[in-house]
């Protein structure tokens, strides 16, 4: 919960006769409502920056922490590409079609991909774009052999 003390924003000048000063005069306006929505701001950027680190390291244990890394790295660079299903990924990657529906299922579980019939049958694409593209750009391609 964010609390905010109403802030205010003074400027104030001094008034001269005969090279003296003789008063002053302030403006002041009320910048509470600025505060706050910045506030708001700081607090949202943080909650992206959280999320954001714990997705990297959720993709980070789902591709170099566990058996089968190195193909879901290759379909999710495949689906960072454009969508696909899952026979469409099994063909490029040349790869068993149930190896393919695993892996998919794995990532769709762990909501790092989503699934949506198109009429015809399931497509996967990244979940909202979530910056994967750039996180799997992080990722050894020596080290995952790709």
């Amino acid at each position: 919960m964010i609390s905010i003390i109403r802030s205010w924003l003074k400027n104030t000048a001094p008034i001269y006769s005969k090279g003296k000063v003789v008063g002053t005069v302030s403006f002041g306006r009320d910048i509470t409502e600025h505060k706050k929505a910045e506030e708001q701001m700081k607090e949202s950027l943080k909650q992206k920056l959280k999320k954001s680190n714990t997705q990297n390291k959720l993709l980070y244990y789902l591709i170099e922490g566990t058996r089968g890394g190195k193909t879901r790295a290759l379909i999710l660079r495949h689906l960072a590409e454009k969508s696909h299903n899952a026979n469409q990924l099994a063909t490029a990657l040349n790869m068993d079609y149930k190896t393919i529906r695993h892996h998919l299922e794995v990532l769709v579980n762990y909501g790092i991909i989503t699934r949506n019939y198109n009429g015809h049958s399931v497509l996967y694409f990244i979940s909202n774009s979530n910056n994967i593209a750039e996180s799997l750009n992080s990722f050894d391609d020596e080290k995952l052999k790709l």
